[in-house]
């Protein structure tokens, strides 16, 4: 059990200074000397911690050190104190021989007398998840005597323990500045890193049969009174606990002896108590630098911030005095200055403000962060515990339980900066065990389902307080019957955005909801209604229950708040971070009291529908609900089955959340019906007042069970819908055939802009061919025969100029065809650049017939063949053929040599063609 450390206001450096030579008052306030105190200070502090220590060390510990030739005097002086491992080998030695064989040393039990008190809460915080159930108080009897000051000889603490086990000391989490004695003992301290909040304690009526423990909390940051927080009866036991004192028997001279039957001390169990002792003292100082390192780093970051501050080289000074303590690793010494700082500190506005905005951010980073912290932390815990209990003889094993030794603490009082680390640590120990690959595998598949993460109990970090900040204040704190919707707030939302006026709008009016936990029955209805009035229906059922790992796939998600607070941890934090990250927003808080008024009038209205069919002054259609578990809706038939169909459908969602399933229709005479009802084959009945009347009556002398739903459309709803649907027939109709006569208008106007366009280039190509005739049919016919002459002869200049087709005739010849005709036409004539000059460009058209006697088969083949004509050089250039359906050949051809027809208007449709009176057979 943790004693309580009393840290005393009188500065162990001004002790410190009243041992080194004296320093002037200017000389101490000049900021240049301030660190020149520095190594006075730490060594005056370190001296005064050893001595503090040699005090309570026994006689004879002094006498056999100096037999040995070693000074306590001296040892002190260099700050050396007796758990210093360069002396602590030398007092294990003194320990095993102040005894010799026959001449044992008396250890005589000096008892002191504790009070112990066991308390049970009857004030304390009704919502914790973790509720404290006892205190356990331990005090020195001599602190009921008035007269008797605390001493580090006296026993005090209190730790509060939880239902779950967890122990709370306050000896560990608060700095005590005075413990007073008398009747009514009392502590006070502050907490530590936050030290505008106070506490006090006092244990009442020590001496009645049922004393009592109570606490007080003062939070100076927010104007906060006192304000009790917890109340305990106890019941009083006595304990005696001997010290370690080790006395001379009868006398206190260190070299007298006596020799009592009683075996002298064990070295063994003298070294196992020191080393228990040792270890408790590690715990101890690991703790106490850590708070007193996050101190200096506070009040570092106040000093930068508030350079004018009088007490400036004051803060200097303090801190200076820690950072020495810390070197030299002395729990009391860093306690107690940590305490004198603090307590400074805190009198300073300005360095509360900055500890609450502190405060602030880590809450935020808290709410951001710790979520996903948590998460990878759970993932790496179960795939380590896989791990090890498949492979428990691996070096990896060993390991890996050091590590979950490590994690479990920390997972169930999570903290960022310490869960960050122990994530980084557990990282690099799977990476380094080559098992990265197996993790990302393992982490893939064992990632719970929505329904199972939320049927399961929460963990162990579920018992930590959330952080709740400015952002999410609205989901943290109010009553825990509210139901609290929010709005995915991102670009990349299914369907909700906000217009240029800046309301919320779904795209096709859909909006993708769910809700988070288990909540209770009448919340998915409520978060319908509330999704109505945003003009939207919900996709699927409105009871859907969210992945908290997919929350940006939903448009609203939404939850009573005790649901969410009942989440686990991993659940509940990865909300609060996109909450934090501003993804995701309130978009209503429906209060419980709103929600108990929207039930009564449902159960009004539904009584009243009930009454009004019974008595026939009810008129238009409603809904009855049925417990055959059946999905169909059965529907008596009317004259205006369209619109009613209609108005049941936008009711959709409404029916589904009802029937537990989506709903389909099915239409029927009220006989049909009621025998569909008797065979379970209808989830809900749709039908007017009158058949509902009918109906009811026929299931009341049945006992088959039924209830109204809070659904009905009146007559004149039917009326409106129905007119509504007719006129929408009606301009979809005239809509239709408008669009209709539009089209073949279209086409009659595009069939004569076409004809208009052929009459035109059919003038303009008369025109052309008129003017150009004679050149074209002069310069085809040239290259007809040039045709001819290769074709009878093989000579000519054809077999350089068309050598695709001279092989192709060559082809033929050899299997036995015969040429029959040739024929040419004008496929095209213009002028094509060459070098900067426009030269007439012919293109002829040659059809030949062949037979084949052998085959006795016929054959057509058609040939493009053209050519650049340069009259001025006497020369024919840039020779072409091709099939006659290449078009894409003649095209690439024209394009490349600039052609400008003569012939064609457009000049690019080679397949056109004009004939030509050249032929020959």
């Amino acid at each position: 059990m943790s004693s309580i450390q009393v840290h005393r206001k009188v500065s162990v450096a001004v002790i410190g200074l009243a041992l080194c030579t004296p320093i002037s008052a200017a000389h101490s306030q000049d900021p240049r000397n301030i660190f020149g105190l520095f190594g006075g200070l730490m060594q005056a502090g370190m001296a005064d911690a050893a001595r503090r220590e040699w005090q309570n060390r026994p006689v004879a510990e002094y006498d056999c050190l100096a037999s040995r030739g070693i000074s306590v005097d001296a040892l002190v002086a260099q700050g050396i104190p007796p758990s210093d491992p360069r002396i602590r080998q030398r007092i294990a030695e003194c320990r095993a021989v102040m005894a010799p064989q026959g001449q044992p040393m008396q250890r005589v039990n000096v008892a002191q007398q504790v009070l112990k008190l066991t308390c049970s809460p009857t004030i304390g915080d009704p919502t914790s998840k973790d509720p404290i159930t006892s205190v356990v108080v331990t005090v020195s009897s001599a602190l009921i005597d008035p007269s008797h000051r605390f001493t580090s000889g006296d026993q005090f603490s209190v730790v509060h323990i939880s239902a779950s086990g967890n122990r709370y000391d306050r000896g560990e989490q608060y700095f005590i500045s005075d413990i007073s004695s008398g009747p009514d003992i009392s502590w006070t301290g502050t907490l530590k890193n936050k030290p505008n909040i106070s506490m006090t304690g006092i244990i009442r009526n020590i001496h009645s049969s049922q004393p009592a423990y109570i606490e007080t909390l003062t939070n100076t940051a927010n104007g906060q009174g006192p304000k009790g927080i917890s109340a305990n009866t106890c019941m009083v036991e006595a304990d005696v606990q001997p010290t370690n004192q080790i006395s001379s028997g009868a006398g206190n001279a260190p070299s007298s002896y006596a020799n009592p039957p009683q075996q002298g001390p064990d070295p063994a169990a003298i070294a196992k108590d020191q080393e228990r002792q040792d270890q408790e003292r590690k715990q101890r100082l690991e703790k106490a630098i850590a708070s007193a390192k996050q101190l200096v780093e506070d009040a570092s970051g106040f000093v930068k911030t508030n350079p004018n501050n009088p007490k400036l080289y004051d803060y200097v000074e303090q801190i200076a005095s820690i950072n020495s303590a810390i070197i030299g690793n002395d729990p009391t010494a860093i306690e107690q200055k940590e305490a004198e700082l603090a307590t400074e500190l805190n009198r300073e506005p300005a360095y509360m403000k900055l500890l609450a905005a502190r405060a602030e951010e880590q809450k935020q980073s808290n709410a951001r962060y710790l979520g996903d912290a948590v998460r990878l932390a759970t993932k790496q815990k179960r795939f380590m515990l896989d791990y090890v209990s498949q492979n428990a003889a691996s070096p990896e094993a060993i390991k890996f339980v050091a590590l979950l030794k490590q994690m479990e603490p920390i997972l169930t009082h999570p903290e960022l900066p310490r869960l960050e680390q122990m994530n980084q640590a557990t990282d690099l120990a799977i990476r380094e065990a080559g098992l990265n690959n197996s993790f990302a595998a393992f982490e893939s598949v064992s990632v719970p389902s929505p329904s199972a993460s939320q049927s399961a109990p929460p963990s162990a970090a579920s018992n930590s307080p959330l952080p709740t900040t400015e952002k999410n204040r609205f989901l943290m704190n109010g009553d825990l019957e509210d139901v609290v919707m929010l709005y995915n707030s991102t670009p990349e939302a299914p369907h909700i955005a906000r217009n240029l006026r800046g309301d919320l709008v779904f795209s096709d009016g859909e909006a993708n909801v769910c809700l988070l936990g288990n909540n209770p029955d009448g919340v998915a209805s409520i978060v319908r209604s509330n999704v109505l009035t945003l003009h939207s229906r919900i996709i699927g059922s409105p009871d859907r229950r969210c992945d908290p790992l997919k929350l940006h796939d939903y448009d609203i998600v939404a939850a009573q708040r005790g649901a969410f607070l009942s989440l686990s941890a991993e659940d509940a934090l990865s909300v609060l971070g996109v909450i934090e990250k501003g993804e995701f927003e309130k978009l209503v808080v429906v209060p419980i009291a709103a929600q108990r008024a929207a039930v009564e009038a449902e159960k009004k209205n539904i009584s009243q529908i009930a009454t009004e069919v019974a008595d026939g002054s009810r008129t238009g259609f409603g809904l009855l609900m049925l417990k055959g578990g059946s999905a169909n809706v059965c529907m008596v038939v009317s004259d205006k089955t369209e619109a009613l169909t209609h108005l049941l459908l936008a009711n959709a969602d409404s029916l589904s959340l009802a029937m537990h399933a989506n709903p389909t229709i099915s239409r029927s005479s009220a006989e049909d019906t009621f025998v569909a009802i008797r065979k379970s084959q209808c989830g809900a009945v749709y039908a007017s007042a009158t058949d509902l009347k009918v109906v009811t009556e026929a299931l009341d002398r049945e006992s088959v069970p039924f209830s109204f739903a809070d659904i009905w459309m009146s007559s004149s709803d039917i009326d409106a819908a129905n007119t509504a649907l007719v006129e929408s027939r009606k301009a979809a109709e005239q809509e239709a055939a408008e669009r209709a006569q539009k089209v073949a208008d279209q086409a009659r106007l595009e069939e004569q802009r076409k004809a208009d366009q052929s009459a035109d280039t059919a003038v303009q190509e008369r025109a052309l061919q008129a003017q150009y005739g004679g050149s074209a049919h002069a310069a085809v016919a040239l290259i007809t025969d040039d045709v001819k002459a290769w074709t009878a002869e093989q000579h000519g200049v054809v077999g350089k100029s068309f050598p695709a087709y001279a092989a192709w005739l060559n082809q033929h010849f050899t299997d036995h065809w015969e040429v029959m005709s040739i024929n040419s036409d004008i496929a095209d004539y213009g002028t094509s650049n060459f070098k900067g000059r426009n030269l007439d460009t012919p293109v002829a058209k040659v059809i030949i017939k062949l037979k084949n006697r052998i085959l006795g088969e016929y054959e057509d083949a058609c040939f493009l063949f053209g050519r650049v004509v340069d009259t001025e050089f006497a020369m024919t250039r840039e020779p072409f053929e091709s099939s006659c359906d290449d078009i894409d050949a003649i095209t690439r051809w024209k394009d490349g040599h600039q052609f400008q027809s003569r012939w064609i208007v457009g000049g690019t449709n080679s397949a056109r063609v004009t004939k030509s009176s050249v032929s020959a057979d």
